[in-house]
């Protein structure tokens, strides 16, 4: 029986490409899949329209642990794709965020700009810490001091799920620059996340 959660759409036909760059692309729609793949961009795969299942991650674990994510630029695309980092750092990926210009999706951007534009953006990838950063930047969220401390809460919170803990440490440390903060104040709220996963589990 077809299930639309334990599925990638087009894996057939790309795992041998996402094997061969160890790298895979993931966009939300069948068409922009479909658009993709005849503009030369072989590694890539489709969550069938659904939000990104840790099924769909297990299967995927199985040809690559480096993935991009490539959303609508809409609110909406923007939204999945942070639900889609956490699942997938819980998952040991490394993972970065392709983002388009306001109002495209791979599928109109591809058909517009062509192959070579497109692997511009690659090239321009944010990891997820500077994905999630620029998006709560274009909230508004860094402005007051309040919504500012709750923002940098999110991302501790998101550099919690990543269980390799020497990564942890770094991106950690890339944090507490960026911010001007304190590196034990960005431990110590992390420790304090930690704690409460485990309390929780």
């Amino acid at each position: 029986i077809y299930s639309k959660r334990k599925s990638l759409y087009g894996l057939f036909h790309s795992k041998d490409e996402i094997r061969k760059l160890d790298r895979a692309i993931l966009v939300e729609g069948y068409m922009d899949l479909v658009s993709l793949f005849q503009a030369g961009i072989k590694n890539v795969v489709a969550s069938s329209g659904t939000s990104l299942t840790e099924e769909q991650v297990q299967l995927l674990s199985r040809f690559t642990k480096n993935i991009i994510i490539l959303f609508d630029a809409d609110p909406a695309g923007q939204k999945a794709a942070l639900r889609s980092i956490e699942i997938l750092l819980k998952q040991d990926f490394e993972v970065k965020v392709i983002t388009l210009p306001q109002g495209e999706d791979p599928d109109s951007f591809i058909n517009t700009n062509g192959k070579e534009k497109f692997d511009e953006l690659v090239l321009k990838s944010m990891n997820f810490i500077e994905y999630q950063t620029s998006q709560f930047s274009k909230q508004g969220l860094f402005e007051d001091s309040a919504t500012a401390t709750q923002a940098i809460r999110d991302i501790v919170s998101t550099i919690a799920l990543v269980s390799d803990e020497l990564k942890r440490s770094i991106i950690l440390k890339t944090v507490a620059k960026k911010f001007n903060l304190r590196e034990k104040l960005i431990e110590t709220e992390l420790n304090n996340i930690l704690e409460q996963q485990k309390n929780r589990n």
